[in-house]
Formats: C-alpha cells, structure tokens, sequence
C-alpha cells in the first residue's frame, strides 16, 4: 500500500486511533463493570450483550461493504444513491423486525430465559 498523500497519512492514523480505541476500552472498562455489577449481573450482562451482538450482525452483514461499494460506483448518479441508500434501510429495518420478532419469540418460549428480557431488550436499541 502506497501513501499518495498527506489526507492518506492523515486517514490511516486516525484509522489506527479509532481502532485502538475500539480495542482498548472494553479491556479498561471490564474490570470497573465486574467489581460494579457482580459476578452474576456481569454474567447476566454478558449474555445479553452477545445475543445483541448476533442480531447486530444479521443485520449487518456486508451491508457496510457492499453498499458503500455500490454508492462508490455511481457517485455521479443521484437517482441511484437514493435508490441504493432507501433499499439498504429498508431490508435493514426488515432485518431488525425479524431479529425482534426472533427475540420476542424465544422469551416467550424459554421461562429460563426471563431474567435477560430487560437487558436485552433495553440492549436492543444497538441493532
């Protein structure tokens, strides 16, 4: 990878800061939510946090790539900027009401499950 530039040296820091950041505040924050929380309301907290993050993904997935990719090629093209951007939110917000109603479902199935209704449901609010 060639640097052409100033703006490239520029990006690819501010790319490492960003991903640092994304690295290294989980790992400082941990501790303080362990001793904070307890060990079963972490657990607790865990487990709601990764389920999130499964539906996160499904919802997700390679939309980032792939329609940024699409907007890149017609740039010059309104019309289908509108047209990709509207028909990307639309399948995401239809991905989001499946994982909903995915979520819905298993809590209602699972009593087990009861006790991370609310934080899953207040962590939904990330997907």
């Amino acid at each position: 990878m060639q640097l052409q530039n100033k703006s490239d040296l520029a990006n690819l820091f501010y790319v490492t800061v960003l991903q640092v950041t994304n690295f290294l505040i989980p790992i400082l924050i941990t501790p303080y939510l362990l001793a904070r929380l307890g060990v079963a309301s972490y657990g607790v907290y865990s487990f709601s946090l990764a389920l999130v993050q499964y539906y996160i993904l499904f919802v997700d997935f390679g939309f980032n790539l792939s329609a940024t990719n699409r907007i890149a090629v017609n740039r010059n093209d309104r019309n289908s900027i509108d047209n990709i951007f509207w028909s990307t939110t639309f399948v995401r917000l239809f991905f989001t009401s499946v994982c909903w109603l995915i979520n819905l479902l298993v809590f209602a199935l699972s009593p087990k499950l009861q006790i991370y209704r609310e934080p899953v449901n207040l962590m939904f609010l990330m997907v």
